[in-house]
């Protein structure tokens, strides 16, 4: 967890693909992990796609009685079938993505296209508080929402897809000056703000000074098996969505079905965010007890593919529809030269070395002696 080892194991060219076709790729490069390169695999992650959700579903029917959670609805963990300790791989899904799922449920409720009209036990989420409230901070003089632009508010087919500008709106500040200046019926929507901003700081660790740095103790790295931060995503951050998935079924009304799920965030939103929450549960404290002395969560994210596949667009240039030539030779090309550092302008950011000062003093310039002009 401390060193980046990043290799590509194998490409397929296809034009889709479905779960079943996943599941035994899945396993054989499990199997080849294990046995041949002897490392020992704990996670995988993906985005949440279809296919990816349905590959987790179908290791459902591979659990035994003694290994399920009678607690959890959903499936986030299996039995190792290659390890000789029965150690369980767990299943992640891409927090990066997941953070700009749920700012997209919030971006159309309300606004966007108008799919959802959020609503949390009386107190309406909606995308409104947010513009609202940005462009009521543009006309003061100083400004507590220091990083929203137009780009924050007014997404497109672009800006949906960027990682900062989704972390920016769904922040701590965004729910402190929500909460400050905001009307009272945006209460809810600070609330959420609050919880992302929490989660994502949670499971987005670079590096170990980066809790000092920002002064957000979400973000030290973990060291404890015991961490409070483990018995938050279980007790405060999963039970909010569930008492708010709870709300929307027993609010008083004739609503239909849809109309009750249109004022929760995306049913797939929620799996990821319960796959992921129970996997860092136990593969942190998992990982600490065996030799691990911290624990960086930015390591479970899925980076490294999208800096693989943001230098094969580089290489590929304008060739919109490469052979498996080219890929193959890109693919070769990264490999051998090692360039997995993040393209500039993309959503993956590049490990920030920890920063020392020297605080010794400094030492005084000596001054040159001024010769006489009779002894030139």
């Amino acid at each position: 967890m401390k060193n980046k080892l990043i290799e590509t194991l194998a490409n397929f060219a296809t034009s889709g693909v479905t779960a079943t076709q996943l599941f035994p790729l899945f396993w054989k490069a499990v199997g080849i992990c294990e046995t041949s390169c002897r490392l020992k695999i704990v996670a995988t992650t993906c985005d949440g796609a279809s296919p990816n959700r349905k590959m987790f579903r179908m290791h459902f029917q591979m659990e035994r009685d003694e290994d399920s959670n009678p607690n959890v609805d959903v499936c986030y963990r299996t039995r190792n079938l290659y390890s000789k300790d029965g150690r369980f791989i767990y299943f992640i899904a891409d927090p990066p993505h997941l953070l700009k799922t749920v700012r997209n449920c919030l971006y159309n409720s309300g606004a966007g296209t108008f799919t959802r009209f959020m609503w949390n036990d009386g107190l309406n989420v909606l995308w409104k508080h947010i513009s609202d409230i940005f462009y009521e901070d543009r006309e003061c003089g100083l400004h507590y929402l220091t990083k929203l632009t137009e780009n924050h508010i007014k997404l497109t087919p672009f800006s949906i897809m960027n990682v900062r500008l989704a972390a920016q709106v769904l922040s701590l500040s965004m729910s402190n000056t929500l909460r400050e200046y905001g009307p009272p019926e945006a209460t809810s929507t600070a609330e959420l703000c609050l919880m992302m901003d929490k989660f994502f700081d949670t499971v987005n660790i670079r590096g170990t000074d980066e809790s000092s740095r920002e002064l957000k103790p979400f973000r030290a790295a973990f060291r404890s098996k015991d961490d409070f931060r483990l018995s938050w995503l279980k007790d405060v951050f999963l039970k909010f969505f569930q008492d708010w998935l709870i709300s929307t079924q027993n609010r008083p009304g004739h609503f239909t079905q849809k109309q009750r799920s249109n004022m929760f965030i995306a049913y797939q939103s929620h799996e990821g965010l319960k796959i992921t929450a129970h996997s860092m549960i136990e593969i942190i404290p998992f990982l600490l007890t065996n030799k691990v002395s911290y624990v960086l969560t930015e390591r479970f994210s899925q980076d490294p593919l999208e800096n693989y596949f943001g230098h094969q667009r580089s290489m590929g240039s304008r060739k919109d529809n490469p052979t498996m030539r080219d890929f193959g030779y890109n693919d070769n090309t990264i490999r051998n030269l090692k360039v997995f550092r993040p393209i500039a302008g993309s959503n993956v950011c590049a490990d920030q070395p920890a920063i020392t000062i020297d605080t010794d003093p400094v030492p005084c310039r000596k001054r040159k002696k001024k010769i006489p002009r009779d002894q030139h």
